[in-house]
């Protein structure tokens, strides 16, 4: 089909201008240099030590050198390049990997796959994750093979998506509504307004595919929480994502309180990434770790730091050697006992796993090739369910569209978007909202977040003027200020000139001492 060559062609371009810039960024050195001046690059960092992490990844500790600023942040996928000692030859090296943890002097990542921390030091820098891209590929390709356009080799043999959803999702099919039943809804949240019990009524009635419109404020997941625990509460096994991790685990703390003996969750993800303190038990690795399989593997896990001690300490060429072949091995077993339970990769812990629900967070902000990773693993009756909104900024991506800048979008003048799609800031939630119009969404309309004034605006020329502040959120008048106003627009005015001194070298002005306002 049309629409998904064209993405795949997209994400594509997308990858080849991702690794054009960190091979741009990797081999020249000024390129490298500015990395390093921001914080986002570390030359010279010495390996302090290297264990075994959960299935089996290398972590590595980094020292930092004197006077190096440091901006990484823990989930930041980079890259390690430096001289490998276990050939003799310095061979340059390699490694993907992701900040594990930060301190003020040192810093560890966690290296994926069999990658083997062979260097007593390496330049860290920041990187494009390439395991993003290949996920988002072979998704395309399993849903072009799903479909019958493909002749490729998908890489899940057993999808189980069901053709209503695929109609809808792909070819045009006006989505159905069931009617409403005929006892009222119980919702689980009494503080729900009325737009989002609409909003998640709208859902629960829904044949195949629904949409919540949130603009900023209006308490959108509070209402994917609501749905996802009637979802919960119905029966249904539901698949809840999101295009970051933060809102994942906003998601996910918000769930959080309500956990019981029939609404359980599992945090899928490297726990590195995880935002949120009471989200962390919930993740795959930490409970691994406490089960009865993870004690076994802990052993192996003991004895494979054992065996990286003694590389370190090892001269000889052969004898490394030999023990890098131990090391594939111990890997190998602990990968055995790890598939007792489950694999320590998300793509291939959800393999063989199919949900009745499928709710997306923020889609709006996720291109749509990553949204078909989640919504492939439906089952044939299972529905979908995109939240966000498409006013807001869409996805951040590298590759430009051909096309001219779009015109800007309100609630009542979107522009029309082609069948194929020219850029990959075109997402599933502005396609599917573009085809079948206003009757697939439900909008919340009451927002909490801003003040009446500020809220003003965007309400009146993004969303026809159907966004009102809570009343009784809205904070008392501002007091008048003492200081001298400007009396063409009434506005307080601040004299900096008395408290700031310029700073060398351009027009900038640096504060001696913060200004009271």
């Amino acid at each position: 089909m049309e629409i998904i060559a064209a993405h795949r062609e997209l994400v594509l371009r997308e990858r080849q201008l991702a690794q054009a810039e960190e091979s741009e960024n990797i081999n020249n050195g000024v390129r490298m240099s500015a990395l390093v001046r921001v914080g986002l690059a570390v030359k010279n960092a010495r390996v302090e030590s290297v264990r075994t992490g959960l299935g089996g990844k290398s972590i590595a500790t980094f020292a930092l050198g004197q006077g190096h600023s440091f901006a990484l942040k823990v989930g930041d996928p980079v890259v390690a390049i430096g001289a490998s000692s276990s050939t003799g030859d310095q061979e340059r090296l390699v490694l993907r990997g992701v900040v594990s943890k930060t301190d003020t002097s040192t810093f560890s990542v966690s290296f994926s796959g069999d990658a083997n921390v062979s260097f007593d030091s390496a330049t860290v820098a920041k990187a494009d994750s390439a395991a993003t891209f290949d996920r988002m590929d072979a998704a395309l390709k399993d849903l072009q093979n799903a479909i019958g356009f493909s002749s490729e080799k998908a890489s899940s043999k057993h999808l189980r998506i069901g053709e209503s959803l695929l109609n809808v999702l792909l070819h045009g099919t006006q989505p159905s509504f069931s009617t409403r039943p005929a006892k009222p809804i119980e919702f689980l949240n009494q503080m729900l307004n009325d737009s989002q019990k609409d909003a998640v009524a709208k859902c629960l009635a829904a044949d195949a595919v629904a949409l919540i419109h949130g603009p900023p404020g209006t308490g959108k997941t509070e209402t994917v929480v609501e749905l996802v625990r009637q979802l919960v509460k119905r029966g249904d096994r539901v698949l809840l994502c999101g295009p970051s991790n933060i809102s994942v685990d906003t998601l996910a703390a918000r769930l959080t309180p309500h956990l019981n003996p029939n609404l359980q969750f599992t945090r899928i993800g490297h726990p590195s990434r995880v935002r949120r303190d009471q989200v962390l038990t919930h993740t795959l690795d930490i409970r691994v770790r406490s089960s009865d399989e993870g004690q076994i593997a802990n052993d192996v896990r003991a004895e494979m730091d054992a065996t990286l001690i003694k590389i370190q300490k090892c001269k000889r060429k052969a004898e490394r050697r030999t023990l890098y072949d131990d090391m594939k091995r111990l890997r190998a077993e602990l990968r055995s006992r790890c598939c007792c339970y489950t694999v320590w990769l998300w793509f291939y812990v959800l393999q063989n796993e199919y949900f009745d629900a499928i709710v997306i967070d923020e889609s709006s902000q996720a291109i749509e090739a990553e949204s078909w990773i989640a919504i492939l693993k439906a089952n044939p009756k299972a529905r979908v369910f995109l939240a966000g909104d498409h006013l807001q900024l869409p996805p951040t991506v590298k590759s430009s569209s051909p096309s001219r800048t779009p015109p800007v979008s309100t609630l009542f003048n979107s522009p029309q978007l082609t069948s194929t799609p020219t850029s990959l800031t075109q997402t599933l939630f502005d396609r599917l909202l573009s085809t079948h119009g206003p009757s697939i969404k439900s909008m919340l309309t009451i927002q909490y977040r801003m003040h009446a004034t500020i809220c003003k605006h965007p309400s009146k020329y993004f969303y026809n003027s159907l966004l009102p502040p809570r009343i009784r959120l809205i904070p008392p008048p501002i007091p008048p200020p003492k200081r001298p106003r400007n009396k063409r627009n009434n506005i307080p005015v601040h004299n900096l000139h008395n408290i700031s001194r310029r700073t060398r070298g351009n027009n900038a002005r640096r504060h001696k001492r913060p200004i009271r306002l």
